[in-house]
């Protein structure tokens, strides 16, 4: 060792000995070996690093986590725990541009958007029609839909306006006149429509006198002083209002007859007028059936179904066919197979 290195080795040992916790002394010298090549570091009472003189060679900075050297601390982020009240700041970069996360672009139609409820589900929604799912309520309550409660006519008023088959709107309290195809129906004192025959069509009553009802019928007893003059012609007079009988002209049966086909036939014989005073037809089934004086039609008759129409009047359903004029009566729909018709003409002449 040489004397310089021994004086501060024995330096080293001295100022260790009496070194104290307000200072450092650092000393060293280089790898050289010579005398007087060598340099001192310490510290000073300010805290500061002194060199005594330039020093140079290689630091050792390798990164160590207790150092805390080159790295950053999230754990102490500006010096306290990172949490709510000390957030750890960053920013969102795209395409070397800063994007602020507050602006959204605008949605476009391929967008999908599941809308929720308080429940935290998705909206109900029906399956191939996608209809909207809905549970109404009312005051909290749920209600159903289809359960309409009764009106009440001290609370519930309905308002409309009427209106023509044209649109205009009118007052109900001006009705228009009265036209021959205006069909009204008559009710009597019972709520109940007047009743009709069918077919004939004539208005059915119940004769009463002094409110006994009674059978019209049903003539007082004779008496000595009543004369009755009961005369043949006169009866058919008061009958068909002729002297004489009309008779039955009966068609012969027909089996799915052809549509227009003739059931019944008379012709007016010569100088003689015709009169028709009714019509029988039946029929298997349901068809429409015209009374024909040659080609116009006189009557037009309509029959639901399998049945019988049977019309006898004491006025003509048809007066002055003229002579040579030939009466018939036509089905207007073909009768299908099997299905049998006839038809009748109760007929006079003079």
């Amino acid at each position: 060792m040489s004397e310089e290195a021994g004086i501060i080795h024995r330096l080293k040992q001295i100022l260790g000995k009496y070194q104290q916790d307000l200072g450092l002394l650092v000393w060293g010298t280089t790898a050289k070996k010579t005398q007087g090549n060598y340099r001192v570091l310490y510290v000073d009472d300010d805290g500061k690093l002194v060199v005594s003189a330039t020093i140079s060679g290689t630091i050792d900075m390798s990164d160590r986590w207790a150092r805390q050297l080159g790295q950053i601390d999230i754990a102490r982020y500006l010096g306290s725990a990172v949490g709510l009240t000390n957030p750890l700041h960053s920013q969102i970069v795209y395409g070397g541009a800063v994007i602020d996360p507050r602006s959204i672009r605008a949605l476009v139609s391929s967008d999908i958007i599941t809308a929720y409820g308080g429940q935290t589900q998705a909206l109900l929604q029906r399956a191939t029609t996608y209809d909207l799912l809905v549970q109404l309520r009312n005051a909290g309550v749920e209600i159903d839909p289809r359960s309409i409660r009764a009106l009440a006519k001290a609370t519930d008023e309905v308002y409309s306006v009427l209106r023509t088959d044209v649109g205009v709107a009118y007052d109900a309290r001006q009705i228009r006149a009265l036209t021959s195809s205006d069909i009204i129906t008559a009710y009597g004192s019972q709520s109940q429509k007047l009743l009709q025959r069918a077919l004939t069509y004539e208005t059915v009553v119940q004769l009463s006198h002094q409110g006994s009802e009674y059978d019209s019928r049903q003539i007082r007893a004779l008496t000595s002083s009543d004369v009755v003059s009961l005369v043949s012609n006169d009866l058919k007079t008061i009958r068909w209002g002729i002297t004489r009988e009309p008779t039955w002209t009966d068609g012969a049966e027909a089996t799915a007859p052809a549509a227009g086909a003739t059931l019944v036939s008379k012709t007016v014989t010569a100088g003689m007028t015709g009169r028709v005073f009714g019509v029988h037809i039946s029929a298997d089934e349901a068809n429409q059936f015209q009374l024909l004086v040659n080609a116009t039609v006189i009557k037009r008759f309509a029959l639901g179904g399998a049945g019988v129409i049977h019309i006898v009047l004491a006025l003509p359903l048809k007066d002055s066919i003229a002579a040579a004029s030939v009466i018939t009566i036509k089905n207007v729909t073909a009768g299908a197979a099997l299905k049998v018709y006839q038809a009748s003409l109760l007929y006079d002449e003079a």
